[in-house]
């Protein structure tokens, strides 16, 4: 059969018919990339370039020279197990140029020695460089990258709990076989408060496919069906060629899709 023309708005509307837990699963998938990775990225951008450094690399390949302190800032606003990191900067020659730098480290002890106009050894790669005989210390802003993928973890499996059904359903709207179910229970689901999303109608009904009885559920958004239907009464479905899956044929769809269905 050919299939039915289904919107995109139909899709929206099947989905907020179905679990709520589909609409956390969503916030959840979307506030990394809303919320947390532009957090991330504007953190990323206010860090000073010595704290980008590949210190490992600047160990291996860099070369020695003498710089001179400038100046040694204590960070009073960080503290590692009580220890306050300490900044110093720094010139150094390069190809007759100055070079003004920046080193963080932990060890107060070592630094602490040191004063401004101290010569110092430091080890230049390229345009990084690092003192000598301390060990280095940045801020380990990659563990805040880490943030949004334990949202998706916990988003993603929450939102195909709820969208895989909502493929069901879609798929069924485009080539499901239309019938009659007869309603044997209808129940009313309140959504979430003020917003009363996932606010919907649950409909029981039973139908026959290839000579057997079938029971089957399916919820609407659309109210009316409580006063319009009871127990008993005739309603369109949408069935499987299998007979297996069925759904409610929503009238709002059907008139807004151009399905041409006629409903009691």
């Amino acid at each position: 059969m050919q299939e039915r023309k289904v919107s995109l708005s139909s899709f929206i509307r099947i989905f907020k018919s179905k679990k709520r837990i589909g609409f956390i699963g969503l916030i959840f998938c979307i506030m990394p990339i809303v919320v947390i990775v532009p957090v991330l990225i504007a953190i990323n951008a206010s860090k000073e370039k010595f704290e980008t450094y590949n210190h490992k690399e600047i160990s291996e390949k860099g070369v020695e020279k003498t710089a001179v302190i400038t100046d040694m800032i204590v960070k009073h606003n960080v503290s590692i197990n009580g220890v306050n990191p300490i900044v110093l900067a720094y010139e150094y020659k390069n190809d007759n140029d100055t070079v003004g730098d920046k080193f963080e480290t932990l060890e107060v002890e070592k630094a602490g020695e040191l004063k401004a106009g101290d010569s110092i050894t430091v080890k230049v790669y390229k345009t990084e460089s690092a003192v000598a005989g301390l060990e280095p210390y940045s801020f380990p802003f990659k563990v805040f990258f880490i943030m949004p993928f334990i949202f998706l973890l916990i988003g993603v499996p929450l939102l195909l709990t709820a969208l895989l059904p909502v493929l069901r359903d879609f798929k069924l709207y485009k080539s499901g076989i239309i019938q009659e179910g007869q309603v044997e229970y209808m129940t009313q689901h309140d959504g979430l408060p003020i917003s009363g999303i996932g606010r919907k109608t649950v409909v029981g009904y039973s139908y026959v496919s290839h000579g057997t009885k079938v029971f089957g559920e399916s919820s609407t958004t659309d109210s009316m069906v409580l006063y319009e239907k009871k127990r008993g009464d005739a309603i369109k479905i949408f069935v499987s060629e299998d007979g297996k899956r069925s759904c409610l044929i929503p009238r709002i769809e059907a008139i807004k899709n151009g399905w041409n269905i006629e409903f009691a």
